[in-house]
Formats: C-alpha cells, sequence, structure tokens
C-alpha cells in the first residue's frame, strides 16, 4: 500500500480534530486500547496523520531482524507494484534534483540497485547492513517488511514516523501479517 501527503486541514477534517493519543477500551470509532494516534507523536511540520493498531502478539519468539532481509533477483513486490502503477514516473519529473527513491530498511539493498540501474537516483539505509548510510529526503520513501519485524510498538511507531518525514510524495508500506 502506499500512501500520499495531503494538507493538514484536509486529515484533521477527516479525524474530527481529534488529538488524542490512544483510548481505553473502545474508542468513538472503535479502536482498541493498543491503537496509537500518530498525529501526537509525529512532529508537527508532518501535516497529516493515520492510525494504527500496533499491538504485539504475545508468546511470539525474538525476531532476528537482520535475518528478515531477503536477497532477491528483482524488485520486491510493492516496490514493482507501485513501478507498475505509474507511481514513479508521475512524480519523476517534478523532482529531478532530489534523491528520488530512498529505503528505509533496504536490506541487502537489492530495490535501490534495480530501480538505478532502470535510471532512478536511489538511496537506502539499514539499521544491520547500511547503518553510516544517511537517512535523505526523498519523493518516494518504501518501508518494506520492516514494521512487522519491529516487536516494540514504540520503535515501530518511531520507525515509521521516521520513514514520513523524509517522504516528500508517496510513502510505500508494506507488511507481513500472520
Amino acid at each position: 500500500m502506499w500512501g500520499e501527503k495531503g494538507s493538514k486541514g484536509a486529515e484533521e477534517q477527516r479525524s474530527g480534530g481529534e488529538k488524542s493519543r490512544g483510548s481505553e477500551g473502545q474508542g468513538s470509532r472503535g479502536e482498541n486500547k493498543s491503537t496509537y494516534f500518530l498525529r501526537t507523536l509525529a512532529p508537527p511540520h508532518l501535516g497529516t496523520y493515520t492510525t494504527c493498531n500496533l499491538q504485539l502478539a504475545t508468546n511470539s519468539p525474538p525476531i532476528e531482524r537482520h535475518q528478515a532481509a531477503i536477497v532477491r533477483n528483482h524488485l520486491s513486490r510493492p516496490v514493482f507494484l507501485a513501478l507498475e502503477a505509474g507511481v514513479f514516473d508521475s512524480e519523476r519529473e517534478e523532482a529531478p534534483l532530489r534523491p528520488y527513491f530512498f529505503d528505509y530498511g533496504c536490506g541487502h539493498g537489492g530495490d535501490v540497485q534495480r530501480l538505478a540501474q532502470r535510471g532512478y537516483t536511489s538511496s537506502g539505509w539499514d539499521p544491520y547492513y547500511y547503518p553510516d548510510a544517511p537517512r535523505t529526503a526523498a519523493e518516494i520513501v518504501n518501508l518494506g517488511y520492516v514494521i512487522n519485524v519491529i516487536e516494540d510498538p514504540t520503535e515501530r511507531c518511531e520507525a515509521l514516523l521516521q520513514a514520513w518525514a523524509l517522504t516528500g510524495k508517496v510513502l510505500i508500506v508494506a507488511a507481513h501479517t500472520i
């Protein structure tokens, strides 16, 4: 799934201006107590927000995050689908001088390499494989299969917000679910 950044007013209107950090029990829209409102966690300049259920699975073994990185010989499915849908081409002309694609949690860097081979300016960062690479703002940012390997809800939310803060136009988010 990918989302586009919108205006602050439109998002506040959609949410009814609600600025709660979470709720106990059931909220007015049926949120459970593990739902966090990213608007209150995000820096004010981000403008838009969404809600996400950050509930942890119980009795799960610890995740070896670096082992979740997959060596691929093709684009990841979320990036491939965004490319096929024309997301990259429609944005490319608007930002010729900025890094065009940034992969937040790039693993081995397969999407970065394959998009560069297709002529797109691209870069990536990964806490295990490329920890010293800069986290660079880009028109399109990919957060593919990252949030599903972060066990701590606060850290998961921070990763989503950090990727969103780097996003100029489109944030691609994908997660494996059980």
